[in-house]
């Protein structure tokens, strides 16, 4: 599968910093080429979507997961976003206060909070063709933790674009849950888990189902 011409801006391989705005509100994103990506600029890879966990910063994921020494090894471009936690407080008033993903009880947004996360996605996912060329039909999300259950949420309300998805310590079944095919899912979660306990419980807002019932 190839592009029918190479991505309009030159990055160099590595990390690279990008923002974007998204509904008035500044949001960045990381974005890791592998070199092999730059050697053949018009043959499309695939690419990974990598969300933190609560109050955690793209930065702080990638050191967590070292996803980009498997990128480099691989050949797939990493894309790892980052949570902006806005309340509306009150009309035409929107508080930023920590790093996190809208994503709630049953793994799916809460209306409560100011931020379109799923516009976000959109939005990179728009943006990153003219960064590098991937293959559409192989866009992945993974996360850990809140970034897990974020991904579950993609798997439901953007499953025309996420091939698979991969949550860390995390995984969801989000009701009402809109896929549209079989979503290939591969979860891993250790039993000792006690923040988010592998057969439920834990803190209210991970709800009363465990992983086992997702």
């Amino acid at each position: 599968h190839t592009c029918a011409s190479a991505p309009a801006e030159r990055l160099p391989a590595g990390w690279s910093e990008v923002f974007i705005t998204v509904d008035d509100l500044p949001r960045r994103f990381r974005i890791y080429l592998p070199a092999q990506s730059l050697e053949h600029r018009t043959v499309a890879v695939p690419l990974v979507l990598e969300f933190p966990g609560t109050t955690d910063s793209a930065d702080k994921e990638e050191a967590r997961s070292h996803l980009n020494e498997t990128s480099a090894a691989h050949g797939f471009v990493l894309v790892t976003m980052e949570g902006e936690d806005c309340a509306v407080a009150e009309p035409d008033n929107v508080r930023c206060e920590t790093l996190r993903f809208n994503v709630a009880l049953g793994a799916r947004p809460d209306p409560g909070r100011a931020v379109d996360d799923l516009a976000y996605v959109r939005a990179v996912l728009a943006r990153v063709p003219a960064l590098a060329c991937v293959d559409e039909r192989r866009i992945y999300a993974t996360g850990f933790s809140r970034g897990a259950r974020f991904s579950s949420f993609l798997a439901s309300d953007l499953s025309d674009t996420i091939a698979a998805i991969g949550p860390v310590s995390g995984l969801r079944f989000p009701e009402p849950n809109h896929v549209s095919r079989p979503m290939p899912i591969v979860a891993v979660h250790g039993l000792d888990d006690h923040i988010n306990p592998y057969w439920g419980g834990g803190p209210s807002y991970w709800g009363d189902e465990g992983v086992i019932e997702a």
